[in-house]
């Protein structure tokens, strides 16, 4: 295989992985965001719902800085 021909291989494969990233990041974000106002049943007794919308409102600004990060990443690449 030619240098050329390996380069494409590589940017799709980084690409595809990327895009990967992003999709199922945005499935976590959807799926904090439809419970961010319901505590699970489970923890209600140690977690009050004011700390876990605090937690959801985390989670969401998280997953939207590795999304940037990593478009700048493979930008850079």
């Amino acid at each position: 295989m030619t240098a050329h021909l390996w380069t494409w291989l590589v940017a799709g494969m980084a690409l595809t992985a990327t895009l990967t990233g992003l999709y199922l990041s945005h499935r976590q974000k959807s799926a904090v965001l439809a419970r961010r106002d319901i505590v699970p049943e489970r923890f209600s007794d140690h977690v009050s719902p004011e700390a876990h919308r605090k937690a959801a409102d985390y989670t969401c600004a998280k997953l939207t800085h590795d999304n940037i990060s990593a478009l700048f990443s493979l930008t850079l690449l």
